[in-house]
């Protein structure tokens, strides 16, 4: 049995003790089990008896730096720690700082069958290619973060790690990449498409690029023709030129591409990826493209999620991108974010095509300077089967006489980061939605409060228990307690 004192400076012992059980010596020297005997000389059980599956899933609830002390209390406990559900989560990361030939050895000699790497300001130019041969079957993940690379590497890569789930390219800073050089090379894609074992396992690909020399039209076409399993994209980019459709490229390698366009790259989308699941476009400001290139994807049947940032969208509004939108029946996440110039009746507009031609909607985040609930907005939002309502606005108004026939119980997260208008009319708003478990205001009024107040204790008897209400010298014994709901409303005034 482990004597008690080399247990005790673990610190599992809150754990332990939570679940009633303590670790116990599964073998002695001589390779016999132990087991741990109470004082009248029964065998009393511990963890190491319990099933493996039962001791991976306590295992599972330990912080991560708690369990790499668990794998020191014994074989059971390491072997249980060492469970590829865990592996499969942890990173390693590695920063070029440390050398990358003893980097490289260490990861050669590693006992682990499943890798995720991020790597940091380390530069793989003239490196051999036997790492990559010896254990790229074994690599799920990879990060480069500011990474320098040659063609021979980035062919290895994609050739050599074909059980590769994701992959996330990030040059951030141009001084670790050519700027007139692309980050995939038209040969690296001509090797990789003239392999047939490295299609179908890619399923995300993230790629944050300072300026857009890095890439060009055949880059994505080749990826997304090289993994049509593809489902999760996502795409940054700091500074792109005033328009993005007229981009020129001056690698000779790229002769045959003189353009790089959005209106190009969801052609590519439209024609090799309709499965894509997740499109999260992060284009600033001083972005442009225009709405005719949205138009042009038309079958991706499968999407689920879609961030907007309208900034980028020049003209706007347009129905051309409320189509391309509504289009998207699969849709279940939408992120709204519309700049300051988008007026009220706009914004409004589109959120309510949004619910009308969305009906697998569940989750909708809006980000927009002044927002106003007008009463076909209402009534949209009444209707809908949203699970999580999220606005954060500068300005939420809610003026009109609402009349709903049929409350909305289906959604259960209401977030408000502003509300300032009537109270009355505020908190027949809120109580439409009648199995909320989440409520949450940011900045309220004291008229809106008091309206709260007013429905909380007089006007709905019958839903008293929605809100808890957390505001500096307010006691919540004024409500009641009983709290049905794990719901509360949160006052909090302005910092200037």
């Amino acid at each position: 049995m482990i004597p008690q004192e080399l247990i005790q400076p673990t610190g599992l012992e809150h754990h332990l003790d939570a679940l009633n059980l303590c670790p116990v010596e599964t073998a002695d020297k001589h390779g016999n089990r132990g087991e741990k005997q109470s004082e009248n000389g029964s065998i009393d059980g511990g963890v190491n008896d319990l099933p493996q599956e039962m001791l991976i899933e306590i295992i599972h609830h330990l912080p991560p730096r708690d369990r790499k002390i668990a794998k020191l209390v014994c074989r059971h406990w390491a072997d249980a720690c060492n469970d590829i559900r865990f592996l499969r989560k942890e990173k390693l990361v590695l920063c070029g700082i440390y050398g990358l030939d003893k980097i490289l050895e260490v990861l050669k000699c590693s006992r682990r069958t499943m890798l995720n790497f991020d790597f940091h300001n380390v530069n793989f130019t003239g490196y051999e290619t036997q790492f990559w041969q010896q254990r790229g079957h074994n690599i799920r993940e990879l990060k480069f973060v500011d990474c320098v690379f040659d063609d021979s590497t980035m062919k290895d890569i994609f050739l050599c790690c074909n059980q590769l789930l994701n992959l996330s390219l990030n040059h951030r800073v141009e001084q670790y990449h050519t700027p007139s050089k692309p980050l995939i090379s038209k040969s690296v894609i001509d090797k990789v498409l003239e392999k047939s074992k490295v299609k179908s396992n890619l399923k995300s690909l993230h790629i944050e690029v300072p300026t857009c020399s890095y890439l060009n039209n055949y880059i994505f076409w080749g990826i997304f023709t090289a993994f049509p399993s593809i489902t999760e994209v996502e795409f940054s980019c700091d500074r792109l030129d005033d328009s993005f459709q007229s981009l020129c490229l001056d690698d000779e390698e790229l002769h045959s591409v003189d353009k790089l366009s959005f209106a190009s790259f969801l052609n590519k989308l439209q024609l090799s990826a309709s499965s894509i699941e997740k499109l999260d476009f992060q284009l600033n400001r001083f972005t442009t493209f225009t709405t005719e290139a949205i138009a042009k994807v038309k079958n991706l049947t499968r999407l689920k999620t879609l961030t907007l940032h309208s900034d980028a969208v020049k003209p706007w509004p347009s129905q051309t991108i409320v189509d391309f939108v509504c289009r998207q029946s699969s849709l279940e996440y939408v992120t709204f974010v519309a700049p300051f110039s988008i007026t009220n009746e706009d914004s409004t507009e589109f959120l309510v095509n949004l619910l009308d031609k969305c009906p697998k909607l569940r989750h909708l985040e809006v980000r927009i300077d002044e927002m106003n609930i007008s009463n076909e907005l209402f009534n949209k939002l009444a209707k809908s089967g949203l699970r999580t309502l999220k606005m954060e606005c500068t300005s939420i108004q809610i003026n009109t006489a609402f009349n709903v026939k049929e409350p909305n119980r289906k959604l259960q997260n209401l977030y408000l980061y502003e509300l300032r208008r009537n109270g009355e009319v505020s908190c027949k708003f809120i109580e439409t939605f009648r199995n909320l478990r989440f409520l949450y205001v940011r900045y309220v009024s004291d008229a809106v409060l008091e309206a709260i107040w007013k429905y909380q204790s007089e006007s709905h008897r019958h839903n008293d228990d929605l809100f808890r209400i957390r505001r500096p010298g307010i006691r919540l014994s004024k409500f009641s307690r009983k709290n049905k709901l794990d719901a509360f409303l949160e006052y909090q005034q302005w910092t200037t």
